[in-house]
């Protein structure tokens, strides 16, 4: 049996965080046995009306 790594809720934050300010809205947090943190994102939310209109017509 290997040695457990903790992670802080400060790290947590801080990942969370991040992803916020870059935009991207976080749709899955896992915490792996060994302490490691898995992000998945989903696709980048608009910043504007501009930015929500489609221009491939």
């Amino acid at each position: 049996m290997g040695v457990r790594t903790k992670f802080s809720q400060a790290d947590l934050e801080k990942v969370l965080r991040t992803t916020r300010e870059a935009g991207l809205p976080v749709t899955v947090v896992r915490i792996g046995p060994q302490g490691e943190i898995e992000v998945r994102c989903g696709p980048q939310e608009p910043a504007d009306e501009f930015d929500a209109t489609d221009m491939r017509r």
